[in-house]
Formats: structure tokens, C-alpha cells, sequence
């Protein structure tokens, strides 16, 4: 088995991602649910991959940003000791 190491950054990426589309293609679902049309589970697979993919990839600059402050402030804390 090969493990491999993630960044913060890109673990951040794909699991907001991964929330933001399920959240989306469940909500889509229960659209479909109250309009009296059957669960299509390749539906449900397309938005969650497709919608989770573009959040991610919308909102990476900010969790890099995120991240390089909090790294800024840690070797400012890290510099006055």
C-alpha cells in the first residue's frame, strides 16, 4: 500500500469540495424528490463531483491565503521568543 502525503492545502480543497457537493446534490435530489421524479443516481454522482469540483476550485485561493497568514503569524510567534 503507498501512502501519500497531502498538503493542508489540498486536503482543505478536496474536502470542502467533497462537502459542498454532497450538500448540493442532495439538495438537487430532494428537488427531484418533490417534483414527483425517481432518484437518478448518476445524477446525483454528476453533481456531487462536478459541483464539488469547481467549489474547490473557487474557493483554493482563500484557503491558501488562510494558511499562508496563520504560517505568517506562527514565525512571527516563533521569531519574539
Amino acid at each position: 500500500m503507498i501512502l501519500m502525503k497531502i498538503s493542508k492545502l489540498n486536503r482543505q480543497t478536496i474536502k470542502y469540495g467533497f462537502y459542498s457537493g454532497i450538500f448540493f446534490a442532495i439538495g438537487m435530489a430532494l428537488f427531484d424528490y418533490f417534483d414527483r421524479e425517481g432518484f437518478n443516481f448518476w445524477k446525483f454522482i454528476f453533481n456531487l463531483f462536478f459541483f464539488g469540483f469547481f467549489m474547490g476550485l473557487v474557493f483554493r485561493p482563500t484557503f491558501r491565503n488562510k494558511l499562508n497568514r496563520e504560517d505568517k503569524t506562527e514565525m512571527e510567534n516563533n521569531s519574539e521568543n
